[in-house]
């Protein structure tokens, strides 16, 4: 393989960005107008233009096999791509997303026009809080800031797979990598001014730590894992439950938690249950029932509904398992535009590796407890984040995609699997012959 002229490389990046920015200037301004941007165009793309550069050293400088750099070097530069060149086309046309409500209340704080006051039920004052915590680091602008949520998604789905990585045999190395770093969704909603990327990078490295404290046996991880709950105490606090319970059922079945404990565990777990049950003002079945429809009936709008309609804890119980699904592998078949036909086709895929994935893990004869307890921890979370959504996700696409990001990197590591031999099964074939 030939080696890369980067100055050659470089010219043509530098000419294709002249021309690509002369076609979405315009959009650019539109957009810099419409969220009020605080300082000038031009410095906001200064700005990125910094932001870029130093993500793209910090990956030059990984130390990583050649074609792994290249494969992450060509999926951040997608991603740039997409924040500075096709973003603002979209955000025009679906008015700043949330981003014009998080960018003006973050410039309303900052100029004393609103008072924050720090609430666990206002995710949106939080968040806005956050980002003007980065714009005091970064600089006031909008798109530099995508650029550095995109690039902190970009690097704790990296450190992910350098955790995991050791299961996958060179091609699911690449697959696993290409699929969360460059499918068009991924980028999307990993790069957004939103809620979405911190999530995300937050349930990530969570995992990773717990993964982490069940091969290596040492309460630190675990202590660093229990650190990324903190976003979720200011942005979409139930997210900690079902990080809670996944993480409690997966030191259960991993047999992390000592027999002797179990009288004490399960009367507090009970108890923290009775108390948040309190909180969110579920005190009877009839209850239970109105936040179920409540839940359900929020999301149900749009052309895009699943077309179930939930009455109460007895429908959710018997549409249990088809909203499940839906909540993780929709869509499958369904017409529209291209945005629903691309995820058409990138479920398709995922759905049928997720099946032969199922099927290597079940054959694969790796008995050894790292392999067996990272498998249970994947599947746990999961399960648990779907059943838990599948109350809202199914109700609408546009959501039910973006809310799947915060999972999509555990589902692609079973897809994986599925791609191509296991790296188990590549060594029992070459022990054969």
């Amino acid at each position: 393989m030939k080696k890369i002229n980067y100055f050659m490389l470089g010219a043509f990046i530098f000419i294709a960005t002249f021309f690509l920015l002369s076609f979405s200037m315009d959009y650019i301004l539109e957009l810099h107008d419409m969220i009020n941007l605080k300082v000038s165009s031009v410095l906001d793309i200064v700005f990125s233009t910094f932001m870029t550069i130093f993500f793209v050293y910090v990956i030059l400088n990984l130390k990583e096999k050649k074609t792994i750099k290249n494969i992450l070097l060509l999926g951040f530069l997608l991603r740039i791509i997409f924040i500075v060149f096709i973003f603002p086309y979209v955000e025009n046309y679906y008015q700043g997303w949330d981003a014009k409500q998080f960018y003006g209340l973050s410039r309303d704080y900052f100029e004393g026009n609103q008072i924050f006051e720090l609430s666990i039920k206002r995710g949106t004052n939080n968040i806005s809080y956050i980002f003007l915590f980065f714009q005091r680091l970064f600089g006031f602008g909008f798109k530099n800031i995508e650029i550095f949520l995109s690039g902190i998604t970009f690097l704790s789905i990296y450190f992910f797979f350098k955790v995991v990585n050791e299961e996958f045999n060179k091609k699911q190395q690449y697959f696993f990598l290409l699929f969360t770093l460059i499918e068009p969704m991924s980028i999307i909603f990993t790069s957004l001014y939103s809620k979405d990327p911190l999530a995300l990078s937050s349930t990530v490295m969570h995992v990773s730590f717990v993964i982490l404290y069940l091969k290596r046996d040492k309460l630190r991880y675990l202590f660093i894992s229990l650190i990324f709950f903190s976003y979720f105490l200011f942005v979409r606090l139930w997210m900690i439950p079902i990080l809670g319970l996944s993480l409690f059922l997966t030191l259960l079945f991993n047999r992390k938690i000592k027999r002797r404990y179990y009288f004490i565990i399960f009367p507090a777990l009970l108890g923290i249950i009775f108390v948040g049950m309190k909180i969110v003002g579920v005190t009877s079945i009839s209850a239970i029932n109105e936040i179920i429809v409540s839940l359900s009936s929020d999301w149900n709008r749009g052309g895009s509904t699943s077309g179930v309609e939930l009455t109460g804890l007895k429908d959710f119980i018997i549409y249990f398992p088809y909203l499940w699904f839906t909540t993780i592998f929709r869509p499958l078949i369904m017409l529209g535009n291209p945005f629903i036909l691309l995820t058409d086709l990138i479920n398709w895929i995922v759905f049928i590796l997720f099946i032969k994935g199922i099927r290597n893990i079940s054959k694969d004869k790796n008995k050894s407890f790292n392999y067996k307890a990272l498998i249970k921890t994947v599947l746990i979370y999961i399960f648990i984040w779907g059943s838990v959504y599948s109350l809202v996700s199914p109700q609408n696409l546009g959501t039910g995609t973006r809310f799947k990001i915060q999972i999509w990197f555990l589902i692609i590591f079973i897809a994986t699997l599925g791609f191509g031999r296991s790296k188990i099964n590549n060594q029992e074939m070459k022990d054969i012959e």
